[in-house]
């Protein structure tokens, strides 16, 4: 489940929050579809399997290549970030071994594909930390801006923190905003949600 949650010199503003039922499994999900269009892998019971292959092996590919690749260019990446062969081999229950390329960068995209909202438009994480700083006061703006942080299993995917630094600031840009963007990541920050949680409770 996708939540976002803007605080300011440690005031957090509730009334600015933005939930939506989206989230891993939405990657997990996008990684089989796009697996069982070689492979007959759409029994639920390979779940598990699936949601372990994206947990090791997803990556966000970087703004500028998957632009290239929307113009209808291949994209540049060939090898993962850290340089490792793209594709990798994996088995199933019944011993049957199956391959794995694309769907490591691919399945990640819906995080900046999909319409995170049922009754407006906001598409993508981008979209989302867009929405939420636009609906708080206008001198905390730039502040938020600067200063998010990604919680949460989902964040652990390889490179998402400087691709969804990339995709809000060409959304601002697009809108004619040059405001400054970072997005940061802690280290442990799987079970911050958690953490967080037990320190409330």
């Amino acid at each position: 489940r996708l939540s976002i949650m803007p605080y300011v010199d440690g005031f957090v503003l509730s009334e600015y929050r933005f939930d939506s039922d989206f989230g891993g499994r939405d990657v997990t999900r996008e990684w089989q579809r796009l697996a069982g269009e070689r492979y007959a892998i759409h029994d639920d019971s390979i779940i598990p399997a699936i949601r372990a292959w994206k947990e090791a092996h997803s990556f966000a590919l970087p703004l500028s290549e998957r632009e290239s690749e929307r113009d209808g260019g291949a994209p540049a990446v060939v090898t993962r970030p850290d340089g490792s062969p793209l594709g990798f081999e994996a088995r199933l229950k019944t011993g049957r071994a199956i391959e794995f390329d694309e769907e490591a960068w691919r399945a990640p995209e819906v995080l900046f594909s999909t319409n995170l909202h049922r009754t407006f438009d906001v598409v993508g994480l981008q979209g989302a930390v867009i929405h939420v700083v636009n609906q708080c006061p206008i001198d905390q703006r730039a502040q938020l801006l600067g200063g998010i942080e990604l919680m949460g299993g989902t964040s652990c995917i390889e490179g998402l923190a400087p691709r969804l630094e990339a995709e809000v600031r060409a959304a601002l840009q697009a809108a004619g905003s040059n405001a400054a963007v970072k997005v940061c990541t802690q280290r442990n920050r799987q079970f911050a949600p958690w953490m967080g949680g037990g320190r409330a409770s």
